[in-house]
């Protein structure tokens, strides 16, 4: 039987495993710096793609773009209820550590990328533009469409 993962990740000086516990880092729960990085990050491309801010009053710490009232219960529906982003959920744990392996800071903010050498930075921050302008998008909801069975006889 394996150990129990503990609270903080503590890098191993030779290994990919937490030195307390001997866990990866994937299977600890992300520290409230990681987790304030990780919306700073998110709010920096959203912004940049053009997206809306998330509302005050909902349950749901992540809602899609331009997703009305009407039809954020449904399309939250058709998520496994433990991957639901609700604030204080396992589900917002999961999409926090989702979008932290999708969006490494590393890869689009200069300030996180620790190889970028004077001569880089030009292709780099062109390279940063491209992701933001191409790679990455938002995705937006559209109503579901249900087949009638009747219809295919």
């Amino acid at each position: 039987m394996s150990e129990a993962v503990c609270d903080t990740y503590q890098p191993h000086e030779r290994r990919n495993i937490c030195q307390n516990c001997k866990h990866v880092k994937d299977e600890h729960p992300l520290t409230e710096k990681d987790i304030k990085e990780l919306r700073a990050t998110v709010a920096t491309l959203a912004e940049d793609s053009g997206a809306e801010p998330p509302r005050g009053d909902s349950v749901y710490e992540w809602i899609p773009p331009e997703c009305p009232e009407d039809r954020m219960e449904d399309y939250f529906s058709c998520f496994p209820e433990d991957k639901v982003p609700k604030y204080n959920s396992e589900g917002l744990q999961w999409c926090q550590k989702t979008l932290s392996k999708q969006v490494p800071a590393a890869d689009f903010m200069e300030s996180d990328c620790r190889f970028v050498d004077k001569d880089s930075l030009i292709d780099f921050e062109e390279h940063a533009k491209d992701i933001r302008n191409k790679a990455l998008h938002f995705g937006f909801v559209k109503v579901r469409f249900f087949l009638n069975p009747s219809r295919l006889q």
